[in-house]
């Protein structure tokens, strides 16, 4: 995909979020199962994400993560769970909307620290440390440097307010994209990355 149709996707991923969120929020307000519009909010906010573990997986075992689809489903896992920060950021302060402002500014910031760290990450430092690594042609530390990194990535994004499905997720696109990652190590590297989901 061209950046134009990236950035389009993500506009679309992000709109349907927030049209969910804004449906839910209405028909539970109308229907009388929420009591009032934060309740409404919060039901929308939950009832508009969907699981990551379970799509990549099912994705992942029918192979079709490298279709169109496929890809256009990981875009909007990887959307949701970047707004997943703004929610986890929004709901304890629904009540005190004088802090929302505040806690939006904050989740914003570590979304963006997160997104500069992985793009920093993933085009200077992973490639050379992995050049690193493969050059001391020991399997068994190029495996452990792979586990370690997985389990970094999601313990940092776990701290940052993010999803650890994401975190795995993300360190596994860094390690693919790596010369030194062969098919020796993509079966224990998608191992580490499926067990991180399933803790989701």
């Amino acid at each position: 995909f061209s950046s134009r149709r990236r950035h389009t996707r993500l506009q679309g991923d992000w709109s349907s979020d927030v049209c969910s969120s804004d449906l839910v929020c209405g028909v539970s307000l109308l229907s009388g199962s929420a009591n009032s519009l934060l309740q409404g909010i919060f039901l929308g906010l939950v009832l508009s994400l969907s699981s990551t573990a379970v799509v990549l997986k099912t994705l992942t075992d029918r192979g079709e993560t490298s279709t169109v689809h496929g890809q256009v489903m990981l875009a909007l896992l990887i959307a949701q769970d970047l707004a997943l920060g703004l929610m986890m950021a929004i709901l304890p302060v629904l009540n005190q909307p004088e802090a929302l402002g505040r806690a939006l500014g904050i989740a914003l910031v570590k979304i963006l620290l997160f997104l500069a760290g992985a793009l920093v990450l993933g085009r200077w430092v992973v490639p050379r440390l992995m050049q690193h690594i493969a050059a001391t042609e020991s399997n068994e530390l190029f495996l452990l440097t792979v586990v370690a990194f997985c389990l970094g990535i999601a313990w940092v994004t776990s701290k940052l307010g993010l999803s650890i499905a994401m975190g795995a997720f993300v360190a596994g696109l860094m390690i693919s994209r790596s010369e030194e990652h062969t098919s020796e190590f993509q079966s224990p590297c998608n191992l580490v990355c499926r067990l991180l989901l399933e803790k989701k």
